[in-house]
């Protein structure tokens, strides 16, 4: 399948088209043929045959009167866009003498005003959508507990590399099955609960213990990665919204067409694995 990707110009003719707070289909027109033709040859086929040679040849020929897929958009005048989230991950100081690694991650909020980040339970955020599914290299919009949650699972975070091959031998663990809903509304906005503060210029840091990272491995040398997630986000802290008696996130902060909130870190731990102890380096 080709894909064609077409960007609409703010200011443009096209752009004119749109009414702000309005929803768009853009669809192929039917009736478009495309005719597209090609040839494989047989390459133990004597070089003696011209290139037209029926023996060396096989013309295929292919009609299509569709152009598969469409476009719905609704027209917004601006996105919220998140602060950037700088993330480290690295060994815990003074680990030298415990059984059992101890790794630490610590992110920072690099803007100028707390933000809130849900790290639990559904996200509600925009995703990038390809014609067919979303996009490839984004994150998912799934329930796992992001890791800066102090109830995280580090199974559902970290990937495991063999630095010897440089490959991924283990995966964090995928999102199960999406419970099903009886269809009675109900209210998305997030709970205080599974909220995180961060604050401009002040770490949030979780001390996570990887032994069931890499249990089921055998003994080598490993690299825990952490996978990257997105996360629901809005100005403000938990410790303001519960001073409105509420136990969620007020109505005028709910916000679904925004930005995530990227938790991502290009850092990599050198972990060593042995049958009765691991160490990190």
């Amino acid at each position: 399948m080709t894909i064609y990707r077409y960007c609409v110009e703010p200011g443009s003719e096209l752009a004119a088209l749109f009414e702000h707070g309005k929803m768009y289909t853009i669809r192929g027109k039917p009736g478009n043929n495309v005719v597209a033709s090609g040839w494989y040859g047989d390459q133990s086929a004597s070089t003696n045959l011209g290139p037209d040679s029926p023996e060396a040849r096989i013309h295929l020929t292919m009609l299509r009167n569709h152009v598969s897929g469409r476009a719905t958009f609704r027209v917004v005048s601006s996105v919220p866009w998140p602060p950037r989230l700088h993330v480290r991950l690295r060994k815990q100081d003074n680990d030298k003498d415990k059984e059992s690694p101890i790794l630490e991650v610590s992110t920072v909020n690099t803007g100028s005003e707390p933000i809130s980040v849900k790290t639990r339970g559904e996200q509600y955020m925009l995703q990038p959508q390809g014609p067919l599914e979303p996009e490839a290299g984004w994150p998912l919009m799934d329930r796992r507990t992001r890791i800066i949650d102090a109830q995280a699972s580090p199974l559902v975070s970290f990937e495991v590399i063999d630095i010897a091959t440089n490959t991924i031998v283990r995966h964090a663990v995928r999102p199960g099955i999406c419970a099903l809903t009886d269809g009675t509304p109900r209210d998305r906005r997030p709970k205080l609960e599974h909220l995180v503060t961060l604050k401009p210029g002040e770490p949030v840091v979780r001390q996570v213990d990887v032994t069931q990272v890499l249990s089921r491995l055998p003994d080598g040398t490993y690299g825990l990665r952490l996978e990257r997630r997105g996360m629901w986000w809005c100005v403000g802290s938990r410790e303001d919204f519960e001073a409105t008696g509420e136990d969620r996130v007020p109505q005028n902060l709910f916000e679904t067409l925004i930005m995530p909130a990227m938790l991502e870190c290009d850092d990599v731990v050198t972990v060593v694995k042995r049958t009765q102890n691991e160490d990190t380096t």
